[in-house]
């Protein structure tokens, strides 16, 4: 992945994936490591969506446990892969986090919990108006509220928006 927007993009994915740990006092190492290589087999796959992750989680399937390579298969519903243990829902949280901080920029996703933030970010996600589904339903699920969803790209990779 060298220095792609991809690349860049699993930075702030595996970030993520440490904060929801470590906010689960979980292996936040592993939940790192989980958000790093979850688009690994991206070029590979590009051509039929239904293998992205698949074949990731085949590649690391003797480096890592079964749980973070289901979380990786699962990830992309487009594979049809269940999975909602608290690993796989984070790693679908930060993935959809990260698109929404490229798609729409960093400044409307901290002001996400902001009284008007969550209907700005609607507003910027045209594009992927999917994601704002899939975040409410999993922050409901983890029990974490959208002001603390601001707070976990501190530090965070920055990515070039692309409104």
């Amino acid at each position: 992945m060298g220095d792609s927007p991809k690349a860049t993009h699993c930075r702030v994915v595996a970030h993520l994936m440490r904060q929801l740990a470590e906010k689960s006092q979980e292996n936040a190492d592993l939940w790192e490591v989980v958000g790093l290589c979850h688009d690994l087999d991206e070029t590979e796959t590009k051509g039929n969506r239904q293998l992205h992750g698949i074949l990731t989680a085949q590649w690391l399937a003797d480096d890592l446990p079964s749980d973070a390579l289901e979380a990786i298969r699962a990830h992309d519903h487009r594979t049809g892969v269940k999975a909602e243990t608290e690993l796989a829902d984070a790693l679908k949280l930060a993935d959809a986090l990260a698109i929404a901080d490229e798609d729409a920029g960093r400044e409307a996703i901290g002001r996400i919990g902001t009284e008007g933030g969550w209907h700005e970010l609607s507003e910027r996600l045209v594009r992927r108006p999917y994601l704002l589904p899939i975040i409410s339903d999993l922050c409901n699920r983890m029990d974490e509220s959208l002001a603390d969803l601001a707070g976990l790209f501190d530090r965070a990779p920055r990515q070039d928006a692309h409104p």
